[in-house]
Formats: structure tokens, C-alpha cells, sequence
């Protein structure tokens, strides 16, 4: 019979050890991989439906919608909320395109049909737009002009 060498019993345990550890330390990494998926996918939505909730829970900002869209002109102070509105829009592409550009979300996930048909319904969204535009990553700018101005294909 062979006798065992301690040392070489306590080498293989932590050889074994450190092995586990990495195999959880893989799993852990999934995990929060798919956690950020989750929240990117959350922060999305959130954008997407930013648009949405502004008009269906503030009426008097639908009705600045309807009324811009009619032709009606709009008051200074009339114009003050479709132009910070437009602004919040604007911020949150920006933050939707910078998560695509980081790797985080695909491409695909910026929908540039909703983009462009928010630049076309949003009273003022143009005129948001043009002085504000400096504000924004050069990459930004000619992706909203080049890709969503340009007729909103995905």
C-alpha cells in the first residue's frame, strides 16, 4: 500500500477549491449579465412609453398636442411644456442610443419608426431639436439626422 503525501493531498483540495471557485464565479457573471439585460430591456420601456404616459395622464398637454397638430398657434406659455417634453424625449434616446453603443442592448433595439413619428407628433419636437442638437455626441446627431429624420427605417 502507498502512503499518502499530505502535502501533495492538501495541493489537489485547493487546486480542487479553486476550480469550484471559478466554475461560480462564471455562473455569478451570468447572472448579472442577465440582471443588466433586464434592466437595460426595463429602461427601454420606460423610454418607449415616456411619450405616452406624458399624454394620457396630463390632459392639458394632450390638448397642447391636439391643438398644435390642428395648426392652432400656440401661446409663449403654451409652448413652454411640449418643449421641455420634447427635451425629456430627446434625453431619453440619447440614453437608449449611448446604451447601444456601449454594447449593452443590440441595435435593434432602438426603434427608429417610433423615434421619427414622435419627431413628427411631438409640438416643437423640431424645434427642440435644432438648438439643442449641440448639446449631444456628434455619433447622436447623425444618427437622428442621418437614420431617424431620414424617414424612421429600423
Amino acid at each position: 500500500m502507498k502512503k499518502v503525501d499530505l502535502g501533495q493531498t492538501i495541493s489537489i483540495f485547493a487546486n480542487l477549491g479553486v476550480i469550484a471557485g471559478i466554475v461560480f464565479l462564471a455562473i455569478e457573471l451570468q447572472q448579472n449579465n442577465e440582471l443588466l439585460a433586464a434592466q437595460s430591456r426595463t429602461e427601454r420601456l420606460g423610454v418607449q412609453t415616456d411619450y405616452l404616459n406624458a399624454l394620457y395622464q396630463d390632459e392639458e398637454v394632450a390638448s397642447l398636442v391636439v391643438r398644435a397638430q390642428e395648426g392652432t398657434v400656440l401661446t409663449p406659455t403654451d409652448r413652454v411644456r411640449p418643449y421641455y417634453l420634447g427635451q425629456r424625449l430627446l434625453a431619453a434616446f440619447n440614453y437608449v442610443y449611448g446604451e447601444v453603443q456601449r454594447g449593452l442592448i443590440g441595435p435593434e433595439s432602438i426603434p427608429t419608426d417610433q423615434w421619427n413619428r414622435a419627431f413628427n407628433d411631438v409640438p416643437l419636437m423640431h424645434e427642440t431639436w435644432n438648438p439643442r442638437k449641440a448639446s449631444f455626441s456628434e455619433s447622436f446627431v447623425e444618427f437622428i439626422e442621418g437614420r431617424v429624420l431620414a424617414g424612421g427605417s429600423e
